[in-house]
């Protein structure tokens, strides 16, 4: 209760400041086993969901071998430790198993379409931007930028280095591995982070040394922010991803709604007119998406019926494909 009202008051203090939000990715861990008969069966049919064209781009994906069934498995005899310490502390019992966002549990030849969708144009107070120079010696840097509010609660940052496909026939008939984990750059159970205040960010250094028998063009680094206390992960990250979270796509920098305290109808106005395709979305201070509205070339002004929604505090975000501007407003 007593971190509820705090965070409340918050929102309350930030009034009616503009937030960024950043891109939130889907997060796939992926427990397998080279020589697992179910994996050999179930991973395929998955990776064809996986690399469907509607899916680039929004998710991150790494594979993790556990020592079960087979103690043999070559990626896991590659790397006992950290493949054990990633199974261990997610608690994972079976292979093949996918962990989405560091708490959902499923099969994996069980995953839908609409589970690869599911986060598909959500957000996050938290960008990761990853840099990388060198190659067989490489330098990292990790930055961890808080776009939105700052989220409450204790955090880690995890670093490691996959491989992006390694082709090789393996006993369960797999012939094809992809975003294999060879290495927790950051330290074993991750790094504890502060997060930075809203607007600013903290970045962290790392060295990796590329060896035998991986593929330096193959390697590159993931990174993710994970909820100590429940194992949620905020968002994650490459050197491949599009950082979003500036405005200088949109073709407008800010709006005004009025009145504020909202009643029946929110009157948006914004500093130049609008066109093209946008977004209005209304999420409630948990965020929680409630309303979605398609916006086209609407001018200056727009309106939207709130008569449905119930007393709070709640979040309008203006979005135009990853570039988007948030402000605060109260429901009377």
């Amino acid at each position: 209760m007593r971190r509820n009202l705090l965070f409340v008051f918050s929102l309350i203090v930030l009034g009616g400041s503009v937030f960024g939000q950043a891109k939130k990715y889907l997060f796939l861990e992926h427990f397998t086993n080279s020589r697992c008969g179910s994996c050999g069966a179930a991973n395929p049919g998955f990776y064809t969901k996986l690399f469907a064209t509607k899916h680039q781009g929004n998710y991150h994906h790494m594979t993790v071998h556990p020592s079960f069934p087979y103690s043999s498995c070559v990626f896991y005899s590659a790397n006992k430790a950290d493949n054990t310490a990633l199974t261990t502390s997610n608690n994972i019992l079976s292979t093949p198993t996918m962990l989405i966002n560091g708490v959902t549990q499923k099969y994996v030849g069980s995953i839908t379409d609409a589970d690869l969708s599911s986060d598909v144009g959500k957000t996050s107070p938290i960008e990761l931007e990853v840099k990388e120079s060198g190659t067989t010696t490489r330098d990292i840097t990790v930055e961890v930028k808080t776009v939105g509010i700052k989220p409450s609660g204790s955090y880690k940052l995890y670093v490691v280095a996959v491989e992006k496909q390694i082709d090789l026939t393996t006993p369960n008939g797999e012939k094809v591995h992809h975003n294999v984990l060879r290495k927790i750059v950051s330290g074993t159970a991750g790094d504890n982070i502060n997060l930075a205040n809203t607007g600013n960010s903290v970045k962290s250094n790392y060295t990796l040394s590329v060896v035998s028998p991986w593929v330096e063009s193959q390697v590159y680094i993931l990174a993710w922010i994970e909820d100590i206390n429940t194992k949620e992960v905020l968002n994650s990250g490459t050197k491949f991803d599009n950082v979003s979270t500036k405005n200088e796509n949109l073709i407008f920098n800010s709006f005004e709604i009025s009145p504020n305290p909202v009643k029946d109808v929110l009157n948006i106005k914004f500093d130049q007119n609008i066109e093209g395709n946008y977004s209005a979305v209304i999420t409630n201070m948990f965020g929680k998406e409630v309303k979605t509205i398609q916006i086209r070339n609407s001018g200056s002004n727009m309106s939207i019926s709130t008569q449905d929604l119930v007393k709070g505090i709640y979040f309008l975000r203006i979005q135009n494909g990853n570039k988007m501007v948030t402000k605060r407003w109260i429901k009377a």
